[in-house]
């Protein structure tokens, strides 16, 4: 009879070794694929708050059409700061996110009937708060014509009017 000879620990060390460096390609691929759909998820969802930020923005013209809740910030020059926001992917922790906006004239044209409008351009600059430097300032631009007749007050048009 022949004696069973056990395994010895290298054995078992090499057999483990050889194991993981076939199952790394397995796994790290997923892992990936998950990062890169979260990062996705999070542009989606800062494209999200830039078209509600613009929205409120172009709500605030109309309230406001004179502009004159802008000119304490046309002395300090720079953009116009909005308060921050977080959102929240499921299962991930919350992200504050800054904003700020620049305001500016583009054109303006009178017609024969005496009103007036004015493209303005809208760069909405939101930038997360976070420890990673990676992060950068996002900008996203928009336009919004705003009319103008000579006894009144300015109000917003479509895009399609100019």
């Amino acid at each position: 009879m022949k004696k069973k000879r056990p395994f010895i620990l290298l054995e078992v060390i090499i057999a483990l070794a050889l194991t993981m460096i076939c199952a790394t390609p397995l796994l790290t691929k997923p892992i990936r694929l998950l990062r890169s759909e979260i990062k996705q998820m999070e542009l989606a969802e800062m494209e999200r708050l830039a078209n509600w930020s613009f929205a409120g923005i172009k709500a605030d013209l109309l309230i406001h059409p004179d502009l004159s809740h802008l000119v304490h910030h046309a002395k300090l020059g720079g953009p116009i700061p909005l308060p921050p926001l977080s959102f929240a992917l499921p299962g991930l922790t919350a992200k504050v996110v800054k904003r700020c906006y620049t305001l500016h004239c583009t054109e303006t044209k009178e017609t024969k009937e005496g009103k007036e409008y004015r493209l303005f351009a809208v760069d909405l600059f939101l930038t997360p708060v976070v420890k990673d430097a990676r992060e950068k300032t996002r900008k996203y631009e928009y336009c919004v014509i705003v009319q103008r007749t000579k006894e009144a007050e300015f109000e917003i048009t479509s895009a399609n009017d100019f």
